[in-house]
């Protein structure tokens, strides 16, 4: 488990990365971007967890001399070295999908997948393999490892048939009153004038990306701003502050 952690903050440097890079291409509306950060972090993170994939495979009984001599203990880890091989590579790619999935936006989506895939496959087969099977700790790995390659087919699959062409530019709804995409700026006469129409009663907005954080930043700062001008005793200290600094450097 110790050698699974180590190698498993690769992969979450992958998910934090993917997930920013390629909203920002979204937000952008850069379809094509966001579709080549997702090709190469996830080609990345394959190569490197078959790095380490091979190694493990290829070291099994070797393994556990980094933390101990015991035979036993070698015995042990021995016999799970596969299952930590498999892991290893599976996590190597499921996180990278998932950093896509919520950089594009998919997060209800994700979560379904990822409730079904744990607690509808993973875990009833490791009880099954655990102690139906009278396997023990390789039977409930294995099933939590069953759970993982169901959930990483799934994002695969979703994120191959992503159209990021209409996710860059993306999707108009004149009954929601929502555009998502580039709809700030030079970009917005991309969106239908009806579509403007619509949004403009609304007063709000909403686009991803880059822009959308910019504007909800900028709205943080205003009404920071207005909070100090409300209140008068606060304006008082600030500026008595001031001509104490004024009167020190005379």
């Amino acid at each position: 488990m110790t050698i699974n952690a180590w190698e498993m903050m690769i992969p979450l440097a992958f998910f934090a990365g993917t997930g920013v890079r390629v909203a920002n291409e979204l937000g952008a509306g850069n379809g094509k971007g966001a579709r080549f950060a997702t090709i190469v972090s996830s080609l990345t993170s394959l190569v490197i967890g078959l790095f380490f994939w091979v190694l493990i495979m290829g070291l099994h009984d070797k393994l556990a001399l980094i933390f101990t001599s015991s035979a036993v203990v070698l015995d042990a880890v021995n016999n799970l070295a596969i299952l930590l091989a498999f892991t290893i590579l599976l996590n190597s790619i499921q996180p990278v999908l998932s950093g896509v999935a919520v950089g594009s936006g998919w997060q209800s989506a994700v979560a379904y997948v990822n409730i079904g895939s744990y607690y509808l496959i993973g875990v009833p087969m490791g009880v099954l393999l655990g102690w139906l099977f009278d396997l023990g700790v390789l039977g409930i790995w294995a099933g939590m490892i069953g759970g993982t390659a169901v959930q990483t087919l799934i994002l695969a699959i979703m994120t191959i048939r992503c159209d990021w062409e209409k996710e860059g530019h993306g999707r108009e709804h004149t009954d929601g009153q929502v555009v998502r995409g580039p709809v700030t700026g030079e970009l917005r006469e991309q969106v239908p004038s009806k579509v403007q129409a619509s949004l403009r009663p609304a007063g709000r907005v909403r686009a991803r990306g880059s822009h959308y954080c910019r504007a909800q930043l900028d709205g943080l700062v205003v009404r920071f701003v207005r909070w100090i001008e409300g209140k008068r005793w606060l304006r008082c200290c600030i500026l008595q502050h001031r001509h104490s600094c004024k009167g020190e450097e005379a």
